[in-house]
């Protein structure tokens, strides 16, 4: 099965922010979103999720267009999403913020997501808001889960994280994708994210202006080049 968008087109009201961007993202693999800040990444998974003004353009599963995009009915669809920012309800305990993610969509429990956060085992009862960044993502996470998602969509994991904890948290994407699920990340640790994902595209000015293999880009002596090639490109 396979999420996919073709010359997807959106933004905030009138104004366009990604332009013809087409992305694949196949169940059973990880897939990074990659680029300089302000490129479009989080817009883009943004668009996917329908919380923005899809202006043109097709999003298909398993080859089935599911337009019009409804947030409401993502879930049901077979779609988790975990922004970066206020991704955890700070004054409900983990338990609650687990147990919201079920409510859309069920086929997962709380003991399923402790099976892979087991961390999470010890603080159930403590609010999220009181957590560390690494365990925030952790539920958020966790609670998108929850609706047992065939696709998973990660906005910025890692940002403010350590390395370790960062590593960790990709570790558990890994373990994820391995289990027969499709992650599509954005994530503004390049390295990290091509090292621990099979497909890879560059994203900058709000289009894709490379699609590789993420080992073959991560190999690649002029990685640092690509991005100052692909900010110019966007601004000719």
């Amino acid at each position: 099965m396979k999420l996919e968008c073709k010359g997807l087109t959106a933004g905030y009201r009138d104004m366009v922010i990604i332009s013809d961007v087409s992305v694949a993202v196949a169940q059973g693999s990880v897939t990074c979103i990659i680029g300089p800040n302000g490129a479009g990444k989080s817009t883009f998974l943004k668009a996917l999720m329908g919380l923005i003004r899809i202006h043109d353009g097709d999003i298909l599963i398993d080859g089935k267009s599911i337009m019009p995009v409804r947030t409401e009915h993502m879930a049901q669809l077979g779609i988790g999403y975990v922004p970066q920012l206020s991704n955890v309800f700070p004054s409900l305990s983990v338990a609650e913020n687990l147990e919201i993610g079920g409510y859309a969509k069920t086929g997962a429990s709380i003991d399923d997501v402790l099976e892979l956060f087991e961390v999470l085992k010890s603080v159930l009862r403590k609010p999220a808001g009181k957590l560390s960044g690494g365990q925030q993502t952790m539920v958020a996470i966790g609670r998108a889960l929850m609706g047992n998602p065939d696709f998973l969509l990660v906005d910025e994991p890692t940002a403010g994280l350590s390395p370790a904890i960062a590593g960790t948290l990709w570790g558990y994407l890994k373990r994820l994708a391995e289990q027969g699920m499709g992650i599509c990340v954005v994530e503004q640790n390049v390295r990290l994210a091509l090292a621990n994902s099979n497909d890879s595209y560059l994203l900058a000015s709000g289009a894709v202006r490379l699609h590789e293999q993420a080992a073959d880009l991560a190999a690649r002596e002029d990685l640092e080049g690509l991005f100052m090639e692909a900010e110019l490109q966007g601004q000719s």
